[in-house]
């Protein structure tokens, strides 16, 4: 019994050491609307220290796409890197890069938020603005994930149609400057649910 403890402590603690050296993920990928397996899901494992003169550098990287089972397992040696990057790419979905600490040896199975919804913009520009710029922000899911973009209309036409993630509360943010989505003059909220179009009116 005793010799079984030992054993299972100094397993531990290789276990240990090699997670300050390494940091290893691995998961499953699945889609937020079925709850099924994603296949062709890019999952990128950076880890990167910071560099003398700013920026950064890249210390190592593992990148693989995922098969029909969704999963993944990746590995960096992370021994000298200041800060680990975990982030998940596929078209048709919101991009997803969940906090990851250096040194991390764990499991982690993501949510892909598929973008499979459509709000269609009836505009009424009363203040006769030559431009627009409409944001949104429907990524629930934490920063750094790519789910802001702002959309330059240059010759505003009375309807506009917007492809976005379903099954959330759309954050909507527009104006007739080109602006960050936190100081666009105008704000509001719609749920859009999946596989469908959501009516919305909106006037500047």
């Amino acid at each position: 019994m005793k010799k079984h403890t030992i054993n299972t402590i100094f397993l531990f603690l290789l276990v240990a050491i090699a997670c300050k050296r390494t940091t290893m993920i691995t998961g499953i990928v699945t889609d937020r609307g079925t709850g099924l397996p994603i296949d062709g899901v890019e999952v990128h494992l950076i880890a990167s220290r910071f560099a003398k003169h700013g920026g950064t550098l890249v210390v190592d990287k593992d990148t693989l796409t995922t098969g029909t089972d969704g999963a993944y397992a990746l590995e960096v040696s992370s021994a000298r890197a200041d800060n680990v990057f975990l982030r998940y790419i596929k078209k048709d979905y919101i991009p997803y890069s969940p906090a990851v600490k250096r040194g991390d040896c764990k499991q982690f199975d993501a949510v892909l938020n598929p973008i499979d919804a459509y709000i269609n913009f009836t505009i009424i520009n009363e203040s006769q603005s030559s431009e627009l710029y409409i944001g949104t922000n429907g990524n629930m899911y934490g920063s750094g994930s790519g789910g802001k973009s702002f959309y330059r209309l240059a010759d505003i036409p009375s309807t506009y149609l917007l492809k976005v993630p379903g099954g959330d509360n759309i954050q909507i943010y527009w104006d007739s400057e080109p602006t960050s989505l936190a100081k666009a003059s105008y704000t509001d909220s719609i749920f859009c649910p999946r596989n469908d179009t959501t009516e919305f009116l909106l006037k500047f």
